[in-house]
């Protein structure tokens, strides 16, 4: 028999401030990315890839917004963008009926 455990943990305010400011900027990150995608596509009719966009991740966290944030945190905000590209397609190829990725709300991310 196996057990298993659940462990709540309990951030303080200073921790959830932090979190909360993380999130925030992944979800700007994951639409500025998506953006950058869309432009890319209408200027120049080809698809910008996904470590084409990785690549810029070292130049984006030169700026104060991205500083304090992991790499791997970053790297799978791209990552996520790259998974609904990847079942769009998937789905438009096989006729099944899927939406175009949008813009991610605030509070939604």
């Amino acid at each position: 028999m196996n057990r298993s455990f659940k462990y709540r943990i309990y951030p303080n305010n200073i921790q959830k401030s932090k979190i909360d400011s993380t999130i925030e900027s992944c979800r700007i990150l994951y639409n500025a990315a998506l953006e950058q995608r869309i432009s890319y596509h209408s200027s120049k009719k080809q698809s910008l890839q996904f470590f084409d966009q990785k690549k810029e991740i070292k130049d984006l966290r030169k700026e104060q917004e991205y500083k304090n944030i992991n790499y791997s945190i970053l790297s799978s905000t791209l990552d996520r963008l790259q998974k609904t590209f990847d079942i769009f397609f998937r789905k438009n190829k096989s006729k099944e009926k899927s939406g175009f990725p949008r813009y991610k709300k605030i509070g939604r991310y």
